[in-house]
């Protein structure tokens, strides 16, 4: 066994494919994305969660992230975020977690060696849980055993659960039971077929390519680093953005977004929750920003409406991209 980065590999299945896709984003980098879901929570993706995660995958990867080691990130970020909510075992102990892990991608119980070589390599530090979570992922869609059959019969079936006429905003199937009973159902290619069947009866045929926000898209940035770290970051957008984050402390940061200045940005320190860097955290004042220490995240209200937008406001995800500069305001 190893703990080499993730290698994306597409579904090798006779099961018919959902038309789900995301544009800018491999059908093996969307079956990864999935696998994640099912290793680490135990349960399908919904609609808008798969698609946050597939946009960030593309942007990373459109600014120059290697695939792999963008898969990787994402998966860190992916199980912190879920660890933040609570999701799937995320509380479990180390010992049950790589249980847990096993029974939700291989459908069986580890053996001995595997599962002392996953427990040492995360109670050493090796490996952190987001870490191990896309290695294993990996390992096991490479092995074309039963092992793999059994968690490719899952990812192609998620993949038609987390549809947006299935799970999108309002959809009928936009209710974590479902999405986690429904897919626990599942354990090789025959029930998977009769979900799937299940699914299109109750459901419909859904559509297909689904547009990302992409390169040029204002509010979606991503960077290197630590949080919290004194340091300059900059990046030109090709003519979209150009900003920079000064003096990376809480309390005392200053964006620039090309002419438009926020000269003190006024931080409110870290959310309560994922949803309410979206939803509740912001009160409505111009610069407010929030800080989402688990994911990583920094959303600041652009226009003080209250109410994060992707198209007003920037959400930067500092989870490893494309480092233009970085200097030590400290020294």
């Amino acid at each position: 066994m190893t703990t080499d980065m993730p290698q994306a590999s597409a579904v090798e299945t006779t099961l018919p494919h959902s038309p789900l896709s995301f544009a800018g984003v491999s059908a093996s980098q969307q079956d990864f994305l999935v696998a994640l879901y099912v290793g680490a929570f135990s349960r399908a993706p919904e609609f808008d969660g798969l698609k946050f995660w597939a946009g960030a995958l593309a942007n990373q990867i459109t600014y120059g992230a290697n695939a792999d080691v963008a898969l990787q990130d994402i998966g860190r970020a992916m199980y912190q975020a879920g660890a933040q909510n609570g999701e799937g075992g995320t509380q479990l102990s180390t010992r049950d977690y790589v249980s847990f892990a096993y029974q939700n991608s291989l459908g069986r119980e580890p053996d001995e060696g595997g599962f002392n070589f996953w427990v040492e390599v995360l109670e050493s530090g090796q490996l952190q849980r987001g870490d191990f979570l896309a290695t294993f992922l990996s390992s096991a869609l490479d092995n074309p055993t039963g092992d793999s059959q059994f968690l490719n019969a899952r990812i192609t079936v998620a993949e038609y659960m987390a549809q947006e006429h299935v799970s999108g905003p309002g959809a009928p199937g936009l209710d974590a039971g479902f999405l986690k009973s429904t897919l626990l159902a599942v354990t090789d290619e025959q029930s998977a077929r009769k979900t799937i069947g299940d699914i299109l009866q109750q459901y419909g045929e859904g559509n297909g390519s689904v547009d990302l926000p992409g390169a040029g898209h204002d509010g979606i940035a991503f960077f290197s680093g630590t949080i919290g770290v004194a340091e300059t970051w900059s990046m030109n957008f090709e003519g979209y953005r150009k900003f920079e984050i000064l003096d990376f402390t809480p309390g005392e940061d200053r964006l620039f977004f090309g002419g438009m200045v926020l000269d003190e940005v006024i931080y409110l320190g870290e959310p309560r929750s994922y949803e309410d860097m979206f939803n509740n955290y912001f009160t409505g004042v111009p610069g407010q920003a929030a800080l989402n220490r688990s994911t990583s995240e920094l959303i600041v209200d652009v226009n003080g409406d209250g109410k994060y937008s992707a198209a007003e406001d920037l959400l930067i995800t500092l989870v490893g991209v494309y480092q233009l500069e970085d200097s030590d305001l400290t020294s």
